[in-house]
């Protein structure tokens, strides 16, 4: 995604015939920092919400859909106050990891986006001259006052966890939603995150058969 010689601008630009030599995906970008993050924790956040979710007993909403309460109704009355442990967990889990991660940020926006974990990493460092320790230590200390915030935020809510608990009887299940011609919106979502997944990997390998990079061809 280099907006100059990216394989996937290269391929844009030559598929929509645009006459421009740059972009029109710039990875350089508070707005594909995002993206990227977030295609980096699908994996952890779809195996921790795909527990909290299996364990929903259907029953619960049963009966409101048989009454014909609108489904939007359900999920902010029934779904989400059952599941909102679990879903805080998650949120808070991933926000710590997200307030942290320092690889993105350093290879993305390091050329003009600076972040929490990279403002921290050059504060401490020669890179803008003599570093600044007091500074970046208040940064951290910083940091380490929205992660309490967070926990006892978690813990609050984990007190009161008898309040969302569910007592199921030996029917419990799990019911299966057949999605119909939805299914082929999940096919297509699913194969493009792992080929965008695949996609540095492949691009390394043939990096890798050249003394110099140059643009996969035939």
């Amino acid at each position: 995604l280099n907006p100059n010689n990216g394989y996937i601008n290269h391929l844009i630009r030559k598929i929509f015939w645009l006459d421009i030599d740059f972009g029109p995906i710039d990875i350089y970008s508070m707005s594909m920092m995002i993206v990227v993050s977030g295609f980096l924790l699908t994996p952890l956040v779809y195996l921790m919400l795909s527990g909290v979710i299996r364990n929903f007993d259907y029953k619960l909403e049963f009966p409101a859909v048989l009454a014909g309460v609108r489904p939007s109704r359900i999920l902010s009355r029934i779904i989400v106050p059952v599941l909102l442990p679990g879903l805080l967990s998650v949120l808070i889990y991933t926000v710590m990891i997200m307030i942290q991660v320092f690889d993105i940020p350093l290879s993305i926006g390091l050329t003009g986006i600076q972040v929490l974990s990279t403002r921290i990493y050059l504060l401490s460092t020669a890179e803008l001259g003599a570093p600044n320790y007091n500074l970046a230590a208040a940064f951290g200390v910083f940091l380490i006052g929205i992660a309490i915030l967070l926990m006892l935020l978690y813990r609050r809510m984990t007190r009161i966890a008898e309040k969302f608990s569910v007592i199921s009887g030996k029917q419990y299940s799990v019911a299966r939603v057949e999605l119909g011609a939805r299914s082929i919106f999940v096919y297509l979502y699913g194969a493009g995150f792992f080929l965008i997944a695949l996609a540095p990997i492949m691009i390394l390998f043939w990096a890798s058969l050249f003394p110099f990079y140059r643009l996969p061809s035939i």
